[in-house]
């Protein structure tokens, strides 16, 4: 069974029956799909374990620009009412930026990934909650984990915990990265 993933719960939280959650992965040319399949395999185990019955939609989409993102995506929303829409990696500030664009307000977005773009969207509002890994973290835990290995010669765990840390307009001029 894959991990749960923060964002299943987020969703959960805001959920009302009948609800239409769209499950939104974004790739560019280069971009790194293990993130994306390690989150939707999270997010998909988070709702099999439970009885409810969920609406859940997926879409990819294959985009190096936001302008083909925005004919694709404008398209699907014209076919597909939504309540809510988590995308699966960083390019959440596309949808964000699409729906400022064409006044749409009433769709609960989450993402991923803390980056500039994506935390100018959430604090105008336009990203619900953003799930952030603290990247200088995850660098120093993998070379103190390296050091401990091969220098200290000590047993490592094959598994490594790091914290999770979700921002939304209300707490993001207090988040540390």
């Amino acid at each position: 069974m894959a991990n749960r993933t923060p964002s299943g719960k987020l969703v959960s939280i805001h959920y009302k029956k009948g609800d239409r959650i769209l499950v939104l992965n974004i790739q560019r040319e280069f971009s790194n799909i293990d993130h994306s399949t390690n989150r939707l395999a999270g997010f998909e185990s988070f709702f099999a374990e439970s009885e409810a019955g969920w609406n859940i939609l997926k879409l990819e989409v294959s985009a190096d620009s936001y302008d083909i993102f925005q004919a694709y995506f404008g398209q699907y929303l014209q076919q597909n009412e939504l309540d809510v829409v988590f995308v699966t990696n960083a390019w959440v500030y596309w949808v964000a930026r699409y729906f400022e664009e064409h006044s749409i307000n009433d769709i609960i977005l989450i993402g991923y990934d803390y980056t500039s773009k994506n935390i100018d969207y959430v604090e105008r509002g336009g990203i619900d909650f953003l799930i952030c890994q603290k990247p200088l973290e995850l660098g120093y835990k993998a070379l103190a984990t390296l050091f401990e290995h091969f220098i200290s010669k000590r047993p490592i765990s094959r598994i490594q915990y790091m914290p999770i840390d979700i921002v939304t307009k209300e707490n993001s001029n207090l988040y540390e990265h």
